[in-house]
């Protein structure tokens, strides 16, 4: 999947986070990461079946990992960290 745009609509949003978040799964150490595992899977559901604005759906999530990440205290390798910073960035809207 190609680099998204940063005027990117809601629906390429959401493609993009639903593909990051299965690449993720792909080469997840599940062992370490259960609970993250867990939210992401259900931010996943929500993208594909929920017909809520795409924004708040990834702000909730942004928000949500960032909990899960300092409560469990789980630490990510490089790759691990540089897929959520991509999937972070998704939610980033500008306004011109």
């Amino acid at each position: 999947m190609g680099t998204l745009r940063w005027f990117a609509g809601g629906q390429e949003r959401r493609e993009r986070a639903i593909f990051l978040i299965n690449q993720m799964f792909s080469e997840f150490d599940s062992k370490n990461a259960n609970p993250l595992y867990q939210v992401l899977d259900s931010y996943r559901t929500e993208l594909k079946f929920d017909g809520t604005s795409t924004p708040y759906i990834l702000n909730r999530m942004n928000i949500d990992i960032s909990k899960v990440l300092l409560n469990n205290n789980i630490r990510l390798s490089s790759t691990e960290s540089s897929q959520l910073k991509e999937l972070g960035a998704l939610s980033h809207i500008r306004i011109i």
